[in-house]
């Protein structure tokens, strides 16, 4: 059964690295197999909105744009992409941050127009399969300016892949799991959802088939 760490923390408050959780489910019967984090070498990437853009006046295809990170932050970023245009909001790999494949970015030069870092892709996060839009990730209108990328997207987790032998049909939920874990782990708390009664609403609910009263 795989679980996603951070939804997990949702049911249980756990005062111990995962590691360790995944050592004392382990030793007490529930097989932890694999610990997976989502992107690993994803690092220092934000969101950004594009305030203006301009075509290059000498490379053919690229865009200079204007970044706004928030707070009067604003960054030059020169991009290929098509599909960026001013007002909609970017996922932004800053000079100093890393993408998926563990490339660090920097300052680079286009003819005179500097570009400090790049606009990035879903596929340059290591999730190609988040936008099947080509270029670069468009985020909601909504999304927080000059926030952090992968924190906002969810991409700071671990997936748990864990076993779950016959006789323990109790732990295949995530609260199950989280009632394991508050039971193992000194000093957890278990969070149990809010339980909302069932909406009961007067009136006649029978129906009829075959003229049948049911």
């Amino acid at each position: 059964m795989l679980l996603s760490w951070n939804w997990l923390q949702q049911f249980v408050s756990i005062p111990a690295p995962i590691d360790q959780v995944a050592d004392r489910l382990t030793v007490t019967g529930s097989e932890v197999e694999s610990l997976t984090q989502v992107s690993p070498k994803v690092s220092g990437l934000r969101i950004a909105k594009v305030l203006e853009t301009k075509v290059h006046p000498t490379k053919s295809g690229l865009t200079v744009t204007t970044l706004d990170l928030g707070n009067g932050e604003r960054r030059p970023c020169v991009t290929a992409a098509k599909n960026v245009t001013a007002g909609c909001i970017v996922s932004y790999a800053p000079s100093g941050s890393t993408i998926a494949d563990g490339m660090t970015l920097g300052f680079r030069d286009f003819d005179g127009f500097t570009s400090d870092g790049m606009m990035v892709s879903a596929a340059e996060l290591g999730l190609p399969e988040l936008s099947p839009v080509h270029g670069i990730l468009l985020l909601p209108d909504d999304a927080p300016i000059g926030a952090d990328l992968k924190t906002w997207l969810g991409l700071d987790d671990w997936v748990i892949d864990l076993s779950i032998t016959p006789n323990r049909g109790d732990m295949l939920s995530y609260l199950g799991t989280a009632r394991e874990i508050a039971a193992l782990i000194p000093g957890a708390s278990l969070h149990l959802p809010e339980l909302r009664p069932a909406l009961q609403q007067p009136g006649d609910w029978s129906v009829q088939f075959n003229g049948v009263t049911l």
